[in-house]
């Protein structure tokens, strides 16, 4: 017995009930671009009442649509003349939608048991939603880019300023900041004695406050220059680096018996003057912060078994109330006041400014009177 399905009354049954069930508008045409058959969804988006398949078989395209008919029709000349596979977007609009839609469109030949082309299939797909939503990220997109132009042409603006005022901290300030040391300096050698108690103190304290002064203005210009500074990658070894300031901190502290531990092959690629500054206020840091220790240690390594470059500087010395961790990085804050340990509060500003221009990341983690390592990575794509 033959098989239903073999059977050409079969297949087009089959064929006919595939269509019917399809979620998405679908059409038979034959040779001539007629139509054979639409199933419910195609009646649906045509405004045609789903018993009324009649008013569309045999008649074509243009009965129905008022735009784009000449290209339509070659479509269909093409898949069952040329043998196309058609796959393509087109807007339709007619008097039956309430607004233009977009369909994605499939077209391919239909053929008969002996591999005739007999007509085409057509099915439609309604992306009317997606292509609005693609517009919608267009316009975004565009009005993004313009928000960033006009960003970009007030940071520029904001970058002039910036340079207009270090220019003025390190021209117009220090002018007068060196007059007031200066006379400072004059009265301290030539004066002193002629100075009563009350007296020496206040010159002592003018003097310091000049000196405290022009670290400020030396900490601002740093920042300002380091968030304006285009790096310059190469590769570097930190243990070198490292050893060059920790040479250059036990010349101006002879004094000091510190045990120094830089772990070897400490390569990264990096910004060579940046990594030097970034280094050079952690272990300064390091080395203040243990002065008070007998037995200080500074370490600079990498962490191990984490799965990725971590470095960090360790000290031994007096340490922080973590709670206290969240103003750490932030310009001219103190964990300590200026009587206990000089500076201006502004190292670990600078530290982090330098990260972020390597995209990496720095955090500290410490204890009162516990010691403090401070951790930070590199972004080797920057």
């Amino acid at each position: 017995m033959e098989n239903f399905f073999d059977s050409d009354a079969g297949a087009d049954h089959l064929m006919r009930a595939t269509i019917a069930c399809m979620p998405d508008p679908a059409c038979v045409k034959d040779l001539d671009g007629r139509y054979v058959m639409v199933n419910a969804a195609m009646l649906h988006v045509l405004g045609i009442n789903s018993s009324g398949q009649d008013e569309m078989v045999g008649k074509m395209v243009s009965d129905f649509l008022d735009d784009d008919i000449f290209m339509l029709e070659q479509e269909d000349r093409d898949v069952v003349n040329l043998l196309y596979l058609v796959d393509n977007v087109h807007r339709k609009s007619c008097e039956f939608l309430a607004s233009d839609r977009w369909f994605s469109v499939s077209k391919f030949p239909l053929r008969d048991a002996t591999n005739t082309v007999v007509g085409m299939v057509a099915i439609y797909r309604d992306i009317t939603e997606l292509k609005n939503g693609f517009e919608a990220v267009r316009e975004y997109n565009a009005s993004l880019e313009d928000r960033l132009q006009a960003n970009s042409i007030e940071l520029q603006a904001a970058n002039r300023e910036l340079e207009a005022f270090c220019h003025s901290v390190s021209h117009d300030l220090r002018a007068p900041l060196r007059s007031i040391s200066g006379f400072g300096n004059f009265l301290l050698t030539d004066n002193f004695e002629q100075l009563d108690a009350a007296g020496k103190g206040r010159l002592q304290r003018i003097l310091t406050a000049t000196r405290h002064m022009g670290e400020l203005i030396d900490g601002l210009l740093t920042l300002a220059k380091i968030s304006q500074q285009t790096i310059s990658l190469r590769k570097l070894n930190l243990q070198i680096l490292a050893r060059e300031i920790v040479a250059a901190l036990v010349t101006g502290s002879p004094e000091r018996q510190v045990e120094i531990v830089i772990a070897p092959d400490l390569e990264l690629e990096a910004d060579a003057g940046l990594i030097r500054v970034l280094l050079g206020h952690l272990i300064g840091n390091a080395w203040k912060f243990t002065d008070q220790q007998v037995a200080a240690k500074i370490e600079v390594g990498l962490a191990v078994g984490t799965g990725q470059c971590i470095y960090f500087v360790r000290d031994n010395g007096v340490g922080f109330d973590m709670n206290y961790a969240g103003k750490l990085f932030a310009p001219f804050q103190r964990m300590h006041t200026q009587e206990q340990f000089a500076g201006a509060g502004i190292g670990l500003a600078i530290a982090k400014r330098v990260i972020d221009k390597h995209r990496g990341k720095i955090w500290i983690e410490s204890a009162d009177h516990g010691g403090t390592t401070v951790f930070f990575t590199f972004d080797a794509s920057v």
